[in-house]
């Protein structure tokens, strides 16, 4: 039987964006617990380098966050910044899907 959140997923991928910079030690953790969320539940990651000036809007996000990285948004809101466990981001992602009912 699959999982009330296997479920409510099928129907969604989620859109989760990261703000990261080059040479962040943080950024890396976060993608690794990110990929190991993605065995269990679709997700859709976009990568958004804030020191990359070549990139839309990047003095706003580099000004937002620019002490803070890695920041990930769920659907361009908030939802972890510096650190997130593969079980937090699953148990947030299942929260949202509740939330979407």
């Amino acid at each position: 039987m699959l999982s009330t959140l296997r479920l409510l997923s099928r129907h969604r991928r989620f859109q989760l964006t990261m703000y990261t910079g080059t040479d962040c030690q943080l950024c890396d953790v976060m993608k690794h617990e990110i990929s190991q969320a993605a065995h269990t539940v679709p997700i859709q990651l976009t990568t958004y380098n804030i020191r990359d000036d070549a990139l839309p809007d990047v003095h706003v996000w580099r000004r937002k966050y620019q002490y803070d990285i890695p920041v990930l948004h769920l659907d361009d809101r908030e939802i972890f910044r510096h650190r997130v466990t593969a079980q937090q981001l699953i148990q947030k992602l299942r929260e949202q899907s509740n939330a979407d009912e």
